[in-house]
């Protein structure tokens, strides 16, 4: 009766273990910087050696991101890697092809799942999605 429930007991542990093994894991780290939680992705990073013809440098809390045709940068070791604009990112204009929406009242601005509102006459900051 005792190597039943010892035998019993032993299969509950097993099937427990590989029903913890069995749930998906979300990978995810909280960015001190921007205050934002990003989930891990399976996708590469592209790393460029140069910056695209054209960048414009725009500093961001302490690191100089870069935009040229459409797309963010960062600094990353030996060289750059193309990023999402950071939220609060100060801009003098906004990108070529972008398109206008007002919501509730307010205008807002974006392109490329990239939306911005505007703070004074010729800055846009980068804001997370409005609507």
């Amino acid at each position: 009766m005792k190597i039943k429930g010892i035998f019993l007991l032993f299969i509950a542990l097993i099937g427990l273990s590989s029903f913890s093994e069995a749930q998906p894991r979300h990978v995810r780290h909280h960015d001190k910087h921007h205050g934002q939680h990003h989930h891990q992705s399976r996708h590469k990073v592209k790393h460029y050696k140069r910056l695209p013809s054209g960048y414009v440098a725009l500093p961001h809390r302490g690191v100089n991101y870069y935009y040229s045709q459409g797309y963010y940068y960062r600094p990353q070791r030996q060289g750059y890697v193309r990023v999402r604009a950071p939220h609060g990112l100060r801009v003098h204009s906004l990108p070529p092809g972008y398109r206008k929406r007002i919501y509730r009242g307010n205008p807002y601005y974006y392109r490329q799942n990239v939306y911005y509102r505007q703070a004074s006459p010729g800055i846009y900051i980068v804001i997370g999605r409005p609507w």
